[in-house]
């Protein structure tokens, strides 16, 4: 009998093989482990207590496996992940990431319109508002605590959003200090604030629909359409959320180096003073933040 055991791991490796694809590059990430997650998904033995997701564009796509791998192999197990894409991009998903899909053990949500960075969320929030979402970006890889971190702090402040990346929003003489003059990354503050300001490449994490996300909001969306940091932030003012930084300074992620996926990034219809620009339009509800909601 104990024979027999030893083989179910092989047959179940060659399984696997069958389904992803023995010639891919990145096959090297399913150890036994992996193996095990996928199977679960396979089977639908897993019971998601939690959702990440991601967007991505063109060549991209195919190249965010090493995201998704960094979170399937964390230390938190019963994860659902979900990539939304605006339906021009479909014709990229091609080799392994296709293969994650038509396995289940990736859910694709495909979206009429072009929401660009603000696609990692709206259309999520609207599918599973019972779930909490961590929003994460295509290009980094995520340290094996990352979301067993988040979700420890939604456990102690239920209610919160809870960022690993941000940014404190401070007032000088009754004005905004410029978004480019913030305490970078690391906000001081231990509890519960409107003065958090988060950023998504950190990684958020949004407690079951608390933005009450609907179609209403899109207009405004589009008019800032790669500042969804921005956005966030007034819908979160808006519904008096409070945001919590973990202050976890260092391992919240590793940035993919890779020129193809650096070159096309989002970010690059953007900047820091831009931002500041699109910030100084919600000045007054800026303000009320940066003043911890006083």
């Amino acid at each position: 009998m104990k024979r027999k055991h030893h083989l179910i791991p092989l047959i179940l490796y060659y399984l696997i093989r069958s389904i992803i694809g023995k010639k891919e590059p990145n096959f090297a990430h399913y150890n036994l482990k992996m193996i095990k997650i996928i199977l679960k998904k396979l089977f639908c033995l897993d019971k998601s207590e939690v959702i990440v997701a991601y967007t991505s564009h063109n060549i991209r796509i195919a190249k965010s496996t090493r995201t998704v791998y960094s979170i399937l192999n964390g230390k938190y197990k019963n994860v659902h992940i979900v990539l939304t894409l605006y339906k021009e991009d479909t014709h990229y998903l091609t080799g392994e990431i296709k293969r994650l899909i038509d396995a289940g053990i990736i859910e694709l949500i495909i979206a009429d319109t072009d929401l660009g960075p603000h696609l990692k969320y709206f259309y999520v929030m609207q599918k599973y508002r019972d779930l909490p979402i961590i929003t994460i970006d295509d290009d980094n890889i995520y340290y094996n605590d990352h979301v067993s971190i988040l979700m420890s702090y939604h456990q102690e402040y239920p209610n919160t959003i809870i960022a690993r990346r941000c940014f404190m929003l401070e007032e000088e003489n009754g004005t905004l200090v410029r978004y480019n003059d913030l305490l970078y990354e690391f906000s001081p503050l231990d509890y519960p604030s409107h003065r958090n300001f988060a950023t998504g490449i950190g990684g958020i994490l949004y407690p079951p629909n608390i933005l009450e996300i609907s179609d209403e909001m899109i207009p405004e969306i589009l008019a800032m359409k790669y500042d969804d940091d921005v956005v966030l932030k007034v819908f979160e003012i808006r519904k008096g959320i409070k945001i919590y930084a973990t202050n976890a300074k260092l391992h919240k992620y590793k940035p993919i180096k890779d020129e193809d996926v650096v070159g096309i990034g989002l970010w690059v219809n953007g900047n820091k003073e831009k931002t500041h620009n699109n910030i100084m339009k919600y000045e007054k509800e800026f303000l009320w933040a940066a003043r911890d909601g006083k």
